[in-house]
């Protein structure tokens, strides 16, 4: 029993009523299904009342009335309707449906069923047959849109009991036109069509009658003549035929057809085919015509027309160190060449292609020296390209070696190199060293890839000797190194200074001040003798600071000098010694250097205990690296100001452990360093002092006036 609210309020109300219940089902009213209505082939509308209340319905579609074989896609589909469209079904078919109602989720029984029968499928129509030659037909039908393909009937009589082949209810999918081909010549076929959907299969068309042509294909013969663009079609002759005709096409489906060979008509039994393009495969085919009769296509001949011949080419000439001229023998019918230039014999690596060559050479530019090269031709024309020549094998020039010659325009700042330019280089690589084995390169010169035939080289060291070498440069290609040339320093090893001497007020009469150097086998100054008599003697450490400085009047040792080294700094200890040969502490200086080993403090003490120095100076620094001012450490005042020309000073000729020992400003005076560059201006505390220079061809002054006079005398020395 269901339990519904109707049930349960009849309930209630009796309660009340006093009355009596009696127990009964509440039965949903079921949907009364109705007959179908639009109904065709391969549809049909379903209808049904409509039921009160209800919120949509289910529909069931089957084969048998016990829907024991239930419609695929159509068992229990919800509908909000009441009609459905029932599609997509065979013809000339029963169904049924039945029909249930849903009301607040509870279903109802089912309708009572309704029966469908599907209309027959339309019986198609057939055409008359088209393209007839003498073993094919083009059968063809009208389409029908409830066909899901076509059945094919063709037989030798009109009754249909001698069918064609295997053409008996034939599928021949969805086209509406067949190509028949295999048939017997001058002889009658009979065709029909049926449609087919799904299971279910039309009444036969109306009948189509054809006969087949009475002309026999030709036969095709072997193409004769082939030239460069020209060839001789040949077949057999049909008796029957009055004419040909002939297809030519560069594809065997001949859908590119040669321009007027597109069924050309002749009257014999061959044709020449003229003005077509060398090295060119073509298809050709035959028909037979006679009156309104065509037969069918013949075997379809290939043919390749001839190519151009291949150039010969020949060896090679005006070879160069990057080019050579390439040759070749002419080719009839060639309009231009193509050379292909490689450094392989199998032309994997091609270096260069010329196109459009109207002569038998070319000169081949832009390639190495020294170098293998493999060229191959190709003749163009007739709109085809030969095969390739023969390979010729050459070898280019090597690079000449450059000659290095010697250095010009040498100055304590640089110099010019220089060599001879070879022919075939575009560049060169030149190395400049500062050993004659080239372990040590300068500046970045090593390799470095320069054009002309001379530099001029900056920012070198004049205490230096460098040496230079060069090679020519052709893309990849090097010739060998050039001679080597030694650029001696503008202050050369063992050039010495002998004699200095000082003349005072302008005067170059008579020396104020003088010194005379000895030196031992290493060049290191090892006495110092000035004109008073005085005397240094210096020794030195193994790493060539010095040791110490014994210092002698005319007579006897009177003070020793200890040099003492430490982290930037270089201190300077005097002794004094006695008649007696006693000795004990004088001064110290005391000179300190900053990382870069420039001077940047000096202090004079009493005795050695450095305390209070009773001097001391501060050492500041132009923009090019010279001191310009020495100030007072204890006043902040300018002590000494200096102003330099751009020339090289003889005093870097001298140790700079040597500064508190070597006369290099007034009198005997000493500037506690030895200038780089000269000076021409200087100024200590109030006085000023100017001074001039007398330079040699590479900028070294050799000699000072002015306000001060002062002369070299010089040894071994390379100016």
């Amino acid at each position: 029993m269901r339990v519904t609210l109707g049930n349960i309020l009849i309930v209630i109300f009796c309660f009340i009523a006093g009355c009596q219940l009696f127990e009964k089902d509440f039965i949903f009213p079921s949907p009364v299904a109705e007959p179908a209505k639009q109904i065709n082939a391969v549809s049909f509308v379903a209808h049904w009342k409509k039921v009160n209340g209800a919120s949509s319905y289910e529909i069931d579609v089957a084969l048998d009335e016990k829907f024991a074989q239930p419609v695929s896609g159509y068992q229990g589909v919800k509908v909000d309707t009441t009609f459905m469209v029932i599609a997509n079904l065979d013809a000339n078919t029963d169904y049924y449906y039945r029909v249930r109602t849903q009301i607040s989720r509870q279903t109802s029984q089912n309708s009572n069923v309704i029966k469908v029968t599907t209309l027959s499928l339309n019986v198609p129509v057939a055409f008359a047959a088209s393209d007839v030659t003498a073993n094919s037909i083009r059968a063809n039908w009208k389409a029908q849109s409830t066909a899901t393909s076509y059945l094919l009937d063709i037989a030798t009589n009109a009754s249909f009991s001698d069918f064609w082949g295997d053409y008996k209810e034939k599928d021949v999918g969805l086209d509406t036109t067949l190509v028949v081909d295999n048939l017997d010549i001058n002889r009658q076929y009979f065709y029909r069509i049926r449609v087919k959907r799904n299971g279910s299969v039309s009444e036969p068309s109306n009948i189509q009658s054809v006969f087949t042509s009475t002309l026999a294909a030709p036969k095709m013969l072997p193409v004769t003549d082939i030239q460069l663009t020209s060839f001789t079609i040949n077949w057999e002759a049909v008796s029957e035929a009055t004419a040909y005709q002939v297809d030519i096409a560069r594809d065997a489906l001949f859908s590119d057809k040669v321009a007027n060979y597109d069924s050309r008509s002749v009257s014999s039994n061959s044709l020449t085919a003229v003005n077509l393009a060398a090295n060119q495969t073509y298809y050709c085919r035959v028909r037979a015509t006679n009156n309104n009769t065509t037969s069918n296509h013949s075997d379809i001949a290939q043919v390749e027309t001839t190519n151009l011949i291949a150039p010969v080419a020949v060896a090679a000439s005006d070879i160069q160190i990057g080019e050579f001229k390439a040759n070749w023998q002419s080719v009839d019918n060639a309009t231009v060449y193509l050379l292909e230039v490689a450094t392989d014999m199998d032309f994997n690596n091609i270096v260069v292609n010329y196109d459009n060559i109207v002569t038998t050479e070319a000169l081949v530019t832009g390639l190495e020296a020294n170098n293998q090269y493999f060229y191959r031709v190709r003749a163009q024309g007739l709109n085809t390209i030969s095969g390739y020549s023969n390979v010729i094998q050459t070898l280019t020039q090597a690079l000449l070696t450059p000659t290095a010659l010697a250095a010009t325009n040498q100055t304590t700042s640089g110099f010019t190199v220089n060599w001879q330019s070879p022919s075939g280089a575009t560049a060169y690589l030149l190395d400049i060293s500062t050993d004659p084995n080239f372990t040590q390169f300068f500046n970045g010169y090593q390799n470095k890839e320069v054009t002309g035939n001379s530099l001029n080289i900056t920012g070198i060291d004049f205490r230096q000797n460098y040496y230079y070498r060069i090679r020519a440069k052709r893309l990849s290609s090097l010739s060998s190194y050039s001679n080597t040339i030694t650029v001696e320093a503008c202050l050369n090893q063992g050039c010495k200074i002998k004699k200095l001497e000082i003349f005072a007020n302008g005067s170059s009469t008579a020396a104020t001040y003088s010194q005379t150097y000895d030196y031992d086998t290493q060049d290191r100054l090892i006495t110092i003798s000035q004109n008073n008599g005085d005397r240094y003697y210096i020794s030195y450490n193994t790493d060539n600071t010095i040791k110490e400085i014994m210092h002698w009047n005319s007579v006897r040792l009177i003070r020793r000098y200890e040099y003492v080294y430490s982290a930037n700094e270089m201190a300077i200890k005097s002794f004094w010694v006695s008649a007696a040969g006693n000795t004990g502490p004088q001064w110290e200086w005391v000179f300190t250097y900053d990382n870069q080993g420039r001077l940047i403090n000096r202090k004079n003490y009493n005795l050695h205990t450095r305390v209070n120095p009773f001097l001391e100076f501060n050492f500041l620094y132009n923009e090019q690296g010279l001191i310009s001012t020495i100030l007072s450490a204890s006043s902040n005042v300018i002590a000494r100001f200096f102003m330099y020309d751009d020339k090289v000073s003889l005093y870097n000729l001298f140790h700079p452990g040597l500064v508190a020992f070597i006369s290099n400003s007034t009198g005997d005076a000493s500037r506690s360093f030895f200038p780089v560059r000269n000076i021409i201006f200087e100024q200590i505390w109030t006085n000023s002092y100017n001074y001039s220079f007398t330079y040699n061809g590479k900028g070294i002054a050799i000699e000072q006036a002015g306000d001060y006079i002062v002369k070299f005398t010089l040894e071994g020395c390379n100016f």
